[in-house]
């Protein structure tokens, strides 16, 4: 008996060390409309009014985002691996305004999300205080362009891997990673 219990033990030990998303979920936002950012889009993308969205619109879970409005969720690429992603761990930008940059992204779809060789801005938040902006950067030096929605989801790995929740509280680190399908375009979350 006590053998059974000491391998449950360390089946359970073992699965907890696994990698965690850290990303809140759903139900932890609770913003009032007042509360939303408005979203800036990059130089050359639509803007919310001529795709018939507010930023209020944006200010949701990518998951309650997505099923509002009928989007699907892209494959994952397998075996792309080109770009290591990474986490500051010393610049703090804003979890649900980024949340907001990356709603408007998904909903571009197959939009081409296109970053020259001096680097490009996806998406910015314009409250006055701890703006956040999706910015692309080529990692060749060449023109590079992917889908919009592959820049958000290369993003959402910053999403996931970056945040640190305490309390009631979700503080979210600067970071980068590619964007799906592309490891020439680097996808970066942080200060506007």
């Amino acid at each position: 008996m006590s053998r059974r219990v000491l391998h449950l033990l360390v089946v359970v030990t073992a699965s907890l060390a696994l990698p965690q998303s850290t990303a809140p979920s759903a139900e932890a936002i609770d913003l009032a409309p007042g509360d939303c950012p408005e979203i800036i889009p990059g130089p050359g993308l639509p803007s919310l009014k001529s795709l018939n969205l507010t930023s209020a619109d944006l200010c949701k879970s990518p998951e309650e985002f997505q099923k509002a409005h009928g989007l699907p969720d892209i494959e994952q690429p397998s075996l792309m691996k080109r770009y290591t992603p990474w986490c500051s761990g010393s610049t703090v930008v804003s979890y649900w305004k980024a949340t907001s940059c990356y709603n408007y992204l998904w909903y571009l779809g197959n939009t081409p999300c296109v970053v020259p060789p001096s680097g490009s801005r996806f998406c910015h938040s314009n409250t006055g205080t701890d703006d956040v902006a999706w910015y692309g950067t080529s990692v060749n030096g060449h023109t590079t362009q992917s889908t919009c929605q592959e820049v958000a989801a290369g993003g959402n790995w910053v999403l996931e891997h970056c945040a640190e929740i305490l309390a009631d509280l979700v503080f979210l680190w600067e970071g980068a990673n590619a964007a799906w399908n592309n490891g020439n375009l680097a996808v970066r979350i942080g200060p506007y």
